[in-house]
């Protein structure tokens, strides 16, 4: 019976030490997956906070400014000058990316145009060039006021001017925009949020022609005549 019992005991004990060893959850490996299981659940967890927590990325910009702190992009709405009693043509749009570098101690404001897209087919930076400016309707001593104020504290200019290059002809429904310089004139409004910013802006080009220089029309000499252009919007980026 003894030896009964203790064949009985082996085989008891054997078969408990093979359910242990079967056992998913207590056994060691069983621990070990369970454990796995509860770090992949902590880590999940974990990217979830993450996720949830992490802040969007907001990118802040200053006010605009007429400096390298600030790119602009120019559109530009050209159309040949219109001839009475005829319907004004199409409009062809040209679109540009330009920086204002501020040459510094000059008053008015004033400095270079850079070109950002540099392949642009037909606007260049060639002698290109920007000033703050009055009215420039105004000359001599209309202007004598605004010059003396700015003695006392800085000028809030009105308006910007600026020449442009014009790489080659543009053509459009009737006649072109030829190569060369284009000018333009803009309102100035500043505001402490959004900075300074352009509107009415108008573009002139000037057109050669030819004129008789003597009486019997043997000779003949070219004269420019500035003639509006188009317009154009500019926007900071």
């Amino acid at each position: 019976a003894a030896d009964a019992f203790s064949t009985t005991g082996s085989l008891t004990s054997a078969g408990l030490r093979l359910r242990q060893r079967n056992a998913p959850v207590g056994s060691r490996q069983g621990r070990r997956a369970c454990l796995g299981l509860r770090m992949g659940e902590e880590a999940k967890s974990v990217e979830g906070e993450a996720a949830e927590e992490a802040p969007a990325l907001v990118v802040q910009r200053g006010p605009a400014k007429f400096d390298e702190s600030t790119d602009w992009k120019m559109a530009l709405s050209l159309f040949p000058v219109p001839t009475e009693g005829v319907m004004s043509p199409a409009e062809v749009q040209v679109q540009c990316k330009l920086q204002f570098q501020e040459d510094e101690g000059f008053e008015p404001p004033q400095g270079k145009i850079v070109l950002l897209d540099k392949d642009n087919k037909f606007i260049g930076d060639s002698m290109a060039f920007w000033k703050l400016d009055e009215d420039p309707s105004k000359e001599g001593f209309d202007k004598a006021g605004f010059w003396i104020w700015g003695l006392f504290e800085e000028p809030q200019y009105p308006f910007m001017t600026f020449n442009i290059e014009v790489k080659q002809e543009i053509q459009l429904s009737e006649g072109a925009i030829p190569a060369g310089n284009m000018y333009g004139q803009a309102k100035i409004t500043r505001s402490k949020e959004k900075g300074v910013s352009l509107s009415n802006g108008v573009l002139t080009c000037r057109k050669p022609y030819k004129i008789a220089v003597d009486l019997l029309g043997l000779s003949d000499g070219i004269l420019e005549e500035i003639q509006p252009c188009g317009t154009f919007t500019l926007t900071s980026q």
